[in-house]
């Protein structure tokens, strides 16, 4: 999987474009609804052990009003579990039965996701075996936007690659000295 790929998974949250969707139905709802779903898309998008217990009830409640933003909050805390397989075959297994879960949710961002995660699927499992550092990936990123900013225009992609290459040996090897 190449690093912008990578990176994209990664950054990608699932309920962030459910979260909308959902506030939005809270919106129409009414003054009441409103008022409970107000300031709380930070809260949607951490993750269940990281909140406290007021936090817990908040979102407790939230999701006792809107059936819709619990399911989607259930998925978004199960595939977190992807990333700690280190077994290829018990990842793709993890991803099949998550993706059957999503069939029938009625969840459109997450069935964009998932399109997303199927066309990724080599990468994702390659993870399995190599968990590079996130940070590191991007890192290479964006020296690798950087070197195209500055060349604009390199003739052709052997000269960009051994570019990167060389970039990326010469801070290696700095490193060891």
């Amino acid at each position: 999987m190449d690093t912008s790929n990578q990176s994209r998974l990664r950054g990608r949250s699932p309920s962030g474009d459910l979260t909308a969707t959902c506030r939005a139905e809270f919106f129409r709802q009414g003054a009441e609804a409103r008022g409970l779903i107000r300031d709380k898309r930070w809260l949607l998008l951490r993750r269940w052990t990281h909140l406290d217990g007021e936090e817990r009830q908040t979102l407790r409640a939230l999701f006792a009003l809107n059936r819709r933003l619990a399911k989607a909050y259930l998925l978004k805390e199960q595939l977190a579990q992807l990333w700690n397989y280190t077994y290829e075959g018990a990842a793709r297994r993890f991803l099949t039965t998550w993706l059957l879960a999503l069939r029938w949710q009625r969840l459109p961002a997450f069935q964009k996701l998932a399109r997303m995660l199927m066309q990724h699927l080599d990468g994702i499992l390659n993870y399995c075996h190599e968990k590079v550092p996130f940070g590191k990936v991007e890192a290479i990123n964006g020296n690798i936007r950087a070197m195209l900013r500055r060349g604009r225009g390199y003739r052709d992609h052997e000269h960009l690659l051994l570019k990167v290459q060389r970039a990326t040996a010469t801070r290696r090897l700095r490193r060891t000295t």
